[in-house]
């Protein structure tokens, strides 16, 4: 296992207990307006875990890591465009 895979691994871990941790707290992140910046970091860690992932491709668990990724990346982004688009419109 390639340095690069362990780290797209932990990357993913990381952003699925992240996911789940904010949709545990969304009635504090809401609270504190901190809603946004939290879509923004999981974002920017399905991000870094999908390059890392892509460097490591020849492997098996590789492209299942890129498939993953790339679904959370889609839902991340809808997520967030739902926020921004939806949130200001008060």
């Amino acid at each position: 296992m390639s340095k690069t895979l362990k780290l797209s691994l932990l990357l993913t871990v990381i952003h699925i207990l992240f996911t789940i941790l904010l949709f545990k707290c969304d009635e504090l992140l809401y609270t504190y307006d901190l809603e946004n910046f939290a879509i923004f970091i999981l974002i920017s860690l399905v991000i870094a875990a999908l390059i890392l992932a892509i460097q490591s491709r020849i492997t098996l668990l590789g492209v299942l890591l890129i498939i993953g990724n790339s679904i959370c990346l889609v839902f991340g982004l809808f997520l967030w465009w739902f926020a921004l688009s939806y949130t200001f419109k008060v």
